[in-house]
């Protein structure tokens, strides 16, 4: 899987990134990745970061990376926890896989109903909207025809839509069928990682 995966990176092809999709798929419990992501995200959103609160979060970064080197969403936090530690070449490690990855999300679909892309975390699909200009509006989730599809819609009235058939049982669309998320929240985090340098102060 390794080695699939580097020839990704090198060559981010649909055919490439649908393989590895259905290994990880069969092989990791995403769940429980997709809340200690959120755990993540949340430890790098405060606006001064205790030392402590880097160690965890540098700490969670390492126990997400087996599972998150796929995750759009993994290799941002990733990077921008790489940029605070001063590590800038792994920060430019994390920049060259997140890039590598959207080019092979883009190609599995062309975003369409009829075409849509394929992703394994739920979170790339707000992630392939932002990175690719657009700011997200509202997130539906929809059954057609025995299929699960999350769709976004952005300000410009453009869709995307996403196959997430084999990552949302039928239980859980129930649940999630209308969920919104907050706008511009994807666009809020990245500007805040992406801003001036956070001091690291004592634990208090």
């Amino acid at each position: 899987m390794q080695d699939l995966f580097a020839a990704l990176l090198q060559s981010p092809t649909a055919q490439r990134y649908k393989r590895l999709r259905s290994e990880w798929l069969a092989a990791q419990a995403l769940p429980e990745f997709a809340l200690r992501l959120a755990e993540l995200e949340s430890l790098l959103s405060a606006e001064c970061m205790t030392v402590s609160q880097l160690a965890a979060a540098q700490q969670l970064t390492r126990e997400l990376q087996a599972t998150g080197k796929l995750s759009l969403k993994w290799h941002r936090l990733a990077g921008a926890l790489a940029l605070q530690s001063g590590d800038t070449l792994r920060a430019e490690l994390h920049k060259f896989a997140y890039e590598a990855l959207v080019q092979a999300l883009l190609a599995t679909g062309k975003g369409t109903q009829k075409s849509p892309y394929f992703t394994i975390f739920t979170s790339d699909a707000p992630e392939l909207a932002y990175a690719t200009g657009h700011s997200v509006k509202s997130q539906s989730y929809i059954e057609h025809k025995e299929r699960r599809f999350d769709v976004l819609l952005c300000e410009n009235e453009r869709e995307f839509w996403f196959d997430v058939t084999d990552l949302l049982p039928t239980t859980v669309m129930a649940v999630v069928r209308k969920r919104r998320p907050k706008e511009g929240t994807v666009a809020s985090s990245r500007r805040k990682m992406s801003g001036r340098n956070k001091s690291v102060t004592g634990s208090r």
